[in-house]
């Protein structure tokens, strides 16, 4: 398929077309509004680079540098109406409304509310050059009066959670088909088609072909090709596995295929043909859950990044697929890995059943208005941050049962939760976004166990002392954690280790759900029975 993202070229995989939505060959494209707060923008800054080779080294910093540089063209989205003429469900010649998508594709897929027949093919008020519709693909950025509107709808989608602003939508809808019908239309700027003269809209399957795998390895599936898991997880895992097949739902993050060795698809749940060793889960959250049930029902490894779960429905579903056996699930809680955690459990020399306290304040980066994080589905700062620290602080204390969980928003927007277990151990978690957002998220921790104190800076920097001494010191990178863990992980899986416990999932998904929970009911307390017997 041919895209427009900062310059027009082709090879890009189409756009798949999930239930409830139309495939549409594009004819015209006007660019209504542009949507510039959805994505992470770092400010380019020599200094700031040199702050992160100091704090990750000079690999992991190349290697954030040249995602976020390739992603420039991903990050040009735009609200866009647009005209003609489906290839399914049926030929139809259509105008349609494109919420979050690149400057111009030659082919999309949109939710049926957001398609308007105007005719059929070669019918009375066909999408024709004599009926003031522009029959060739071409692009124009147009300001209108409707920027409102046009907000109103930008950065949709159907996987937000969000309710779909439909008068805003039947608004730029009925206005802009208007202006076609009437042959008001903006001069459409030309765009080069391939020089074979073959249809853009057709250069690309769905799904590039299967290509030859690697025997000496286990073939991997990755769901979510965004930012962490080209940086983080595949690099780390392509030691130990044959990253086979990637699913990305949009084009622009993906680019052309024809260099890649792993097939493409864009769909974001697996096809019902899909049969892969190892899944590696790294997309939209709330879609977590029902990738790993899948892959867990026949039998494969999963590595599903966190939160494992948004919802208690889907750790049900979980829960069920993992006491059925055959499959493994690692989540992938980088803190249980780190050599500091080694420290934490020599230095604290808790008994078993002896609580470790912790008290944690944790800076978060201000995530821009439309950015997939602030989707409902993808749940509050205590799902998709506060994860971590909540599974650390029950790791410590070997995953017993919590008592009391309770959340609450301050003025100032800062979440605050505290949760408390049977063992008496007692955590306290503040997530704020008030500060320097200098090298993104930052946490001072402190763990107490009798007359031990730890403080661990940034994950980094770890301090313990007693009543009568300091007992150790020690720095580590701040990517130390995170190559520990997917070694551990690609190990295990390939020598058919044991993943994590159902204890560790259930207690850890449970308590983060219920503080969630406390949280929308605007601090309630959430009480959770103690009196449960451990898997």
């Amino acid at each position: 398929m041919y895209l427009l993202a900062g310059r027009w070229r082709g090879g890009y995989p189409r756009y798949h077309r999930h239930p409830g939505q139309m495939r549409i060959r594009v004819m015209g494209w006007i660019r209504l509004h542009r949507v510039d707060d959805a994505y992470l923008a770092p400010s380019r800054s020599w200094r700031l680079v040199v702050d992160y080779v100091g704090a990750y080294g000079l690999v992991q910093t190349w290697r954030k540098v040249r995602s976020r540089l390739a992603e420039r063209g991903r990050n040009r989205k735009y609200v866009a109406f647009g005209w003609g003429e489906t290839v399914a469900p049926e030929p139809r010649a259509v105008a349609f409304l494109a919420p979050f998508h690149p400057e111009c594709v030659a082919e999309v897929c949109v939710d049926e509310e957001l398609v308007r027949t105007v005719g059929v093919p070669g019918g009375e008020n066909a999408v024709d050059p004599g009926n003031g519709w522009p029959r060739r693909i071409g692009a124009v950025l147009h300001g209108t009066a409707d920027d409102q509107a046009a907000a109103a709808v930008a950065g949709w989608s159907r996987f937000s959670g969000r309710g779909l602003d439909r008068a805003a939508a039947d608004r730029l809808l009925l206005r802009w088909s208007a202006a076609a019908a009437a042959g008001h239309l903006p001069t459409l700027a030309a765009l080069p088609l391939p020089p074979s003269g073959e249809s853009p809209g057709d250069m690309a399957p769905a799904a590039t072909p299967p290509r030859p795998q690697r025997h000496d390895r286990p073939a991997a599936v990755l769901f979510g090709l965004g930012h962490y898991a080209k940086n983080v997880v595949v690099p780390r895992l392509s030691r130990h596995l044959d990253l086979a097949c990637i699913h990305e739902i949009d084009p622009a993050q993906v680019g052309p295929v024809a260099d890649r060795r792993e097939q493409v698809r864009t769909s974001a749940f697996p096809e019902p043909d899909e049969d892969y060793p190892v899944y590696l889960v790294a997309g939209y959250h709330h879609t977590h859950a029902a990738i790993a049930v899948h892959a867990l029902r026949r039998g494969a490894a999963v590595v599903v990044e966190k939160p494992p779960v948004t919802r208690r429905d889907q750790l049900a579903d979980l829960m069920a697929a993992l006491e059925d056996g055959g499959g493994l699930l690692f989540v992938a809680y980088q803190r249980r890995y780190s050599r500091l955690d080694d420290h934490l459990r020599a230095d604290l020399a808790a008994a078993q059943g002896e609580p470790v306290h912790c008290q944690a304040v944790v800076y978060e980066i201000p995530l821009p208005a439309n950015h997939w994080y602030r989707w409902p589905t993808s749940g509050s700062r205590l799902v998709s941050n506060g994860c971590h620290w909540i599974d650390h602080f029950l790791h410590l204390n070997d995953y017993v049962e919590p008592s009391h969980v309770r959340a609450h928003k301050l003025g100032n927007g800062d979440v605050v939760a505290t949760v408390e277990l049977v063992n008496s151990a007692a955590l306290s978690l503040t997530i704020t976004e008030h500060g320097s957002a200098r090298l993104g998220v930052r946490d001072v921790v402190h763990f107490r166990a009798g007359e031990v104190t730890v403080r661990v800076v940034d994950q980094r920097l770890y301090e313990a002392e007693s009543s009568r001494r300091r007992l150790r010191r020690d720095r580590v990178s701040a990517r130390h954690a995170y190559d520990r863990m997917y070694e551990t992980i690609g190990r295990r899986i390939r020598a058919g280790g044991s993943g994590d416990s159902l204890q560790s999932l259930r207690v850890g998904c449970e308590v983060m759900l219920a503080a969630e929970e406390a949280l929308l009911a605007d601090g309630a307390t959430e009480l959770v029975s103690p009196d449960r017997r451990s898997l």
